[in-house]
């Protein structure tokens, strides 16, 4: 007596390649490439019914469903990575304006300040961050009162 058994599988690959760049110094500062997988197994049965083997219908998701996932996945991995490029904003903006100090430079300094400050108000936070940034600000500002260009 024969009757057929088989196992289906069902893959699902999505690879997303992107960049972000920084759009004041026009450095990339991201380059990835995301790959995900979904994979789904279904088995058959033909079944015999004088042996008492049960007919077993394959399921299988539609590959639409199966490819949704993948996508799915993807772009949520993708998402964490972007943002958290964006997690610490006030940070790195503090960072910069101390690195622009020491390289003597004025003006973006106070921008970067300011931009360490706004981003915390705009989050609705207080931390260190916004202390610094304020209190360098304010001694710039005075400091260039005193010294008019």
């Amino acid at each position: 007596m024969r009757y057929k058994v088989a196992t289906h599988r069902k893959t699902a690959n999505v690879t997303i390649s992107f960049r972000v760049v920084d759009v004041e110094s026009g450095e990339v500062v991201i380059t990835k490439t995301l790959k995900s997988k979904k994979e789904a197994v279904g088995n058959y049965s033909e079944g015999v019914d004088i042996a008492g083997i049960a007919y077993q219908k394959i399921e299988l998701p539609p590959d639409s469903e199966l490819l949704e996932k993948a996508v799915d996945e993807a772009i949520t991995d993708l998402g964490h990575h972007v943002l958290s490029r964006f997690q610490n904003l006030q940070e790195s903006y503090l960072n910069t304006a101390e690195t622009l100090k020491k390289k003597g430079e004025i003006e973006p300094v106070a921008e970067k300040y300011m931009a360490a400050v706004v981003t915390e108000e705009v989050k609705n936070i207080k931390s260190p961050v916004t202390e610094n940034a304020r209190r360098e600000l304010d001694r710039w500002l005075k400091q260039s009162e005193n010294y008019p260009i």
